[in-house]
């Protein structure tokens, strides 16, 4: 059984460095991405972005869809998915001048590594804030718009 069981674990260990070799991203430099970025005016085609057993719904503009594939992102698009559109869609937090189901803001800032979370109703009020240990996205601010549960790059607008 040991024996086997060293087999089986090689095995794995081998998969696992040769599709990491085969599926590695290129690095992308922030200001190389940035710059493709704004190619995106506008948006021709929508993605729905869900997950299971979540009630919320999300769609993604083109530019949204290129950011979040090039930087391995969705896990960003889960996180706004679940925390924020919650948030987005309770009638309580839609009171005021400046109601947060038509228009937010969302940002992403990365430095060192390590990743915060805005969201806020676009005149400097964070209503949402979170903190993230760990990711590989490139460094910088990353904004994104969201516009009646469609989530676009400020660009796309």
């Amino acid at each position: 059984i040991t024996c086997c069981f060293r087999l089986v674990v090689r095995y794995y260990i081998y998969v696992r460095q040769f599709c990491r070799k085969e599926n590695a991203m290129p690095d992308l430099r922030s200001e190389e991405l940035k710059s493709e970025l704004t190619q995106f005016s506008g948006t021709e085609h929508y993605y729905a972005h869900a997950l299971p057993m979540c009630n919320e719904k999300l769609t993604l503009t083109d530019g949204v869809k290129f950011w979040a594939e090039k930087v391995g992102g969705y896990w960003f698009l889960d996180i706004v998915l679940t925390e924020i559109m919650p948030y987005i869609n309770d009638p309580e937090n839609n009171k005021g001048d400046y109601p947060v189901q038509n228009f937010a803001c969302v940002e992403l800032d990365v430095i060192d590594d390590e990743a915060d979370i805005r969201f806020g109703d676009g005149n400097g009020e964070t209503r949402v804030w979170k903190h993230i240990d760990f990711t590989d996205c490139p460094a910088g601010t990353w904004s994104f718009w969201i516009e009646g549960g469609v989530m676009l790059l400020p660009s796309e607008h």
